[in-house]
């Protein structure tokens, strides 16, 4: 539970994003492009440890495909490229997944960076990993996107850190293959606010609009 707790805390400022109440960036950077330098993390993914994670995001607002399409700064069907672990934007030694999706369609973008298809950007993915105990935590039962899958994601842009960031944890990340798992663990809710039942059907709404 150590673990677990202490993982939460050094998230929290990440996650701030990823909730379905926040407010639209009023000016967002022209085009993509930081100074900023990451340390990428030689994470074994199969021999870590594994914890599903609790983080209180606010998902209210990501009820229906309506909602989470208002809500969205950018919404867009792409394949995960590649990933990475990289460093922690709080500072800490956490690490957090970093996924290269390259854009296949743009159904709506809200920045003013013309994003287009062919164009790979950079999405956090809630996933984390702690280093000191060889540790994966999926937050709220999260399972990451598989490489060389399409998805259809709704996100968040935070042009502070160039990134961009799934919205309601779960809701925005929607894959094309209906086939493919939603969560980690499929029968393990994290936390009072996380309803899978909820989930699975903005899923099939989602999949059933862009088919």
């Amino acid at each position: 539970m150590r673990k677990v707790s202490y993982a939460i805390v050094i998230i929290m400022s990440l996650f701030v994003f990823v909730g379905c109440g926040n407010k639209k960036t009023d000016s967002p950077v022209a085009q993509e492009g930081s100074n900023r330098t990451e340390n990428n993390a030689e994470v074994n993914y199969e021999k870590a440890n594994h914890e599903v994670a609790q983080a209180m995001v606010q998902t209210d607002n990501c009820s229906d495909y309506k909602m989470m399409k208002r809500e969205a700064d950018v919404v867009v069907k792409g394949k995960k490229a590649s990933e990475k672990f990289v460093d922690s934007l709080s500072g800490n030694e956490t690490k957090y997944l970093l996924a290269q999706i390259e854009i296949t369609e743009v159904y709506k973008d809200g920045t003013n960076l013309a994003l287009k298809q062919g164009r790979t950007i950079n999405v956090h993915e809630n996933e984390e990993f702690e280093p000191a105990n060889n540790t994966i935590f999926h937050i709220d039962d999260y399972r990451k996107m598989e490489k060389g899958k399409e998805y259809y994601l709704f996100l968040k842009y935070t042009p502070e850190y160039d990134r961009y960031y799934i919205l309601g944890v779960h809701r925005g990340k929607v894959p094309v293959d209906t086939s493919e798992k939603i969560f980690y663990k499929d029968n393990n809710a994290a936390g009072e606010e996380q309803d899978h039942e909820e989930v699975h059907k903005i899923i099939k709404e989602v999949q059933k609009k862009y088919d």
